[in-house]
């Protein structure tokens, strides 16, 4: 359930507040610089699913 939260419902979550928070226009490059962000907050939570089903066979 917690892995759920964290690799789907955090990062769409997220995507919303970057389409429609206006972040994305204070900067030169902020569509970029905010996608990046986006795989950076699902990384962590695919790494340890990963893990466990490497120990776990």
């Amino acid at each position: 359930m917690i892995t759920i939260f964290k690799i789907i419902i955090f990062p769409f979550i997220i995507l919303i507040i970057i389409k429609y928070s206006g972040m994305i226009n204070l900067v030169s490059g902020g569509k970029m610089i905010l996608l990046i962000s986006l795989p950076a907050t699902i990384t962590p939570s695919a790494s340890v699913v990963t893990q466990m089903v490497q120990l776990n066979g």
